[in-house]
């Protein structure tokens, strides 16, 4: 693919799946069906699009790989890129490997042919889901050992993990979550995000797709918003819905390379989401240490009584990951 054509899919990426910034009022539904499915959720953080373009590297190894090819490159992975990220790879490869519990950890054990191996739920073995988390933090500027420990934290690695309060996938994604992102790309409009946010995010998502692009952006859900008679303007239930479902497994899915693009989805979404509570939190506190700055994400992300816990115990696991 030439850079011409490259720039022409990253414009028609960003005009028309991450539409409606200067015309929002086009998707106004003010039927009282539709306004009685909106979700009322406080979303929208205004980030200078400088923090979301900021790189948030914590380790020693995620820094030294990773930060002089981005200064170089910073929205590009070639295939030397990834030889060179080799070592990160391989850690975050062993991690998994060591992490695995429950059902998948023991059928792969006893070396039973059973429905529940790492594989038959993810469709990737755990060295191509390291590649891929590896090239989703390079592109995003999050820390890969991070982004693996909170997946570990959040669903064990499992790509169709679904909680009993509606989260979803490897990172657990929420309506808030999903809402966040949204609003970023500039779907409820200036009054909810920088406009130029979505510039930053389909850059980023763009260098993780690369070549799979058409593949990974397929059939992404149409976005339904609603004017309230307060003013607010608020995504209908049926949007959130069909956007999890859109990163989620169907019935009876074939376990290969359909389940590897879910999994695509999923980590572009999840590492957006961290990206805008990191830059969110160093726009707060800018002198924070890195760590800090984490921490503060990861109970964003979490959001429930547990999260101070839930972020250090994030944090200890990803000290582990970096050094395998």
């Amino acid at each position: 693919m030439n850079v011409f054509s490259k720039h022409l899919l990253v414009l028609i990426f960003m005009t028309s799946v991450f539409a409606g910034a200067s015309g929002v009022d086009k998707f106004y539904r003010l039927d009282a069906t539709t306004a009685r499915s909106a979700i009322p959720l406080d979303t929208g953080y205004f980030i200078p699009m400088s923090l979301l373009d900021d790189i948030f590297f914590q380790y020693e190894l995620s820094k030294r790989l990773f930060a002089p090819m981005k200064a170089q490159q910073p929205y590009t992975v070639t295939r030397e890129m990834m030889t060179a990220f080799d070592p990160i790879v391989s850690s975050i490869a062993e991690f998994i490997d060591e992490e695995k519990k429950g059902i998948m950890g023991q059928c792969e054990a006893t070396g039973k042919k059973c429905a529940f191996t790492f594989e038959s739920i993810n469709g990737i073995s755990e060295r191509e889901l390291a590649i891929e988390i590896t090239r989703a933090s390079y592109c995003f500027g999050t820390d890969p050992f991070v982004v693996t420990s909170k997946i570990r934290q959040e669903s064990r690695f499992d790509m169709s993990a679904v909680s009993n309060t509606g989260a979803i996938g490897l990172t657990q994604l929420t309506a808030v979550g999903l809402k966040e992102v949204l609003d970023q790309m500039g779907q409820r409009g200036e009054k909810y995000a920088f406009l130029e946010n979505k510039e930053y995010l389909g850059k980023a998502i763009y260098c993780f797709a690369q070549k799979a692009a058409p593949a990974i952006l397929k059939d992404f859900p149409k976005i339904d918003i609603v004017k309230l008679k307060n003013g607010r303007i608020e995504y209908t239930t049926e949007t959130i819905k069909s956007l999890k479902a859109w990163v989620l497994p169907r019935t009876n899915m074939p376990k290969s390379e359909a389940r590897k693009v879910l999994i695509q989805r999923q980590l572009f979404l999840g590492n957006a989401l961290l990206k805008i509570y990191l830059a969110y939190s160093k726009k707060v506190a800018p002198q924070r240490p890195m760590i800090k700055h984490y921490e503060s994400a990861l109970r964003m992300f979490n959001g429930d009584n547990i999260r101070v816990k839930y972020a250090k115990d994030v944090i200890k696991n990803a000290r582990l990951a970096q050094s395998l």
